[in-house]
């Protein structure tokens, strides 16, 4: 059977399929890309393969991870593909399921190499939407992503607005982080020492926080908020919050914290 012929799946790579991949690309990068077994075990959970369902052979293999620098970006490293692979139609959608996967992880920028305009691959990323070139180091693309929904993991924001008796200002820096409908987070910065969080998203996409903190005069406070969420025209993430003190403190007000241009 003529593997150019067959149709093949997509499929993420786990943990035992480390070694494997790495020989795979070591065997058909043309020399171009070496990963280790425990380079692809670690960022497995965005590396894929595309294999044939009858042989489970290794036709094509996408390798993307996230950003070390930039909280809300990602990089593909690489496509490495089998030389009987249909190459087009094997690589778009290896990029497709890259595509589709930073997007709902609520990424907004997803880079490749810039590969030169009479390689095949450069038309694969400019279908896909990889049109913004990066002034780097290394000749690199971009393209941004919409998230598909709200999603605050990983996301630093700052108060931009906040009633007087709040002890947050725009010198505090939140980090917060999601998993499914679970928000947590830090702050700490201005009068607040340090501070935790935790709440829950509705179905309408807006959150409960219950919150402690300790403010640099060894205060304690702590409270409630609700807020409600909402993407900016240029793509920051905002959060509209009624807060109100509780415990040995008395009070409330409004604030409007929004996510940290990179």
């Amino acid at each position: 059977m003529n593997p150019s012929t067959t149709t093949v799946s997509i499929k993420a790579v786990l943990p035992e399929d480390s070694q494997r991949v790495s020989v795979f690309i070591r065997q058909h990068s043309g020399g171009l890309q070496q990963s280790s077994a425990v380079f692809i075990m670690h960022h497995c959970a965005s590396i894929w393969m595309a294999v044939q369902p009858e042989s489970q052979q290794i036709m094509g293999v996408i390798i993307s991870w996230l950003s070390p620098s930039l909280h809300s970006a990602a990089t593909v490293e690489c496509i490495v593909l089998h030389p009987d692979a249909h190459r087009k139609t094997v690589a778009s959608a290896l990029l497709d399921t890259a595509v589709n996967y930073w997007q709902n992880a609520c990424l907004k920028q997803l880079t490749a190499p810039a590969y030169p305009h009479n390689h095949w691959l450069a038309e694969i990323f400019i279908q896909a939407g990889f049109t913004n070139r990066l002034s780097t180091a290394i000749p690199t693309i971009s393209k941004q992503l919409q998230p598909l929904k709200i999603c605050l993991h990983n996301k630093r924001m700052r108060p931009r607005i906040n009633s007087a008796n709040g002890q947050v200002d725009e010198s505090t820096l939140f980090h917060y982080y999601q998993e499914g409908d679970y928000v947590w987070g830090t702050y700490s910065g201005g009068s607040v020492e340090r501070g935790v969080l935790i709440g829950k998203m509705n179905a309408k996409r807006n959150i409960l926080f219950h919150y402690l903190q300790i403010e640099k005069d060894g205060t304690l406070g702590q409270g409630f908020s609700k807020s409600s969420t909402e993407y900016l025209n240029n793509g920051r993430l905002a959060l509209y919050e009624d807060w109100e003190w509780t415990g040995n403190r008395s009070g409330s007000g409004t604030a409007i914290i929004e996510e940290v241009e990179e």
